[in-house]
């Protein structure tokens, strides 16, 4: 599944016995997030950041070890979208 996105920052919102609640992924060094997609099997959230020129992931393992890392930033021109596919047959 992939969502397109405008915003500052990257959120989840979880619903539970109809109360909200808002988590902030990613809030700094961010510039416009476009497309975004989740890797189901490793826990792994990817971003394209089109003002920053780059493809960023961030582990979502567990919320106190969440760590975010910069794959590419260099020969990209306004990267879109993007898809992941973690399951073994497509390695």
């Amino acid at each position: 599944m992939m969502m397109m996105m405008k915003c500052v920052d990257l959120r989840t919102h979880l619903s539970h016995n109809d109360t909200r609640h808002v988590d902030v992924l990613v809030n700094h060094d961010l510039s416009t997030p476009d497309g975004l997609t989740y890797d189901w099997v490793h826990k792994n959230l990817y971003w394209t950041d089109t003002g920053n020129n780059r493809i960023d992931v961030l582990a979502v393992r567990s919320v106190g070890a969440r760590m975010r890392k910069t794959l590419i930033n260099t020969n990209l021109d306004e990267p879109r979208a993007i898809v992941v596919d973690p399951r073994d047959t497509q390695r």
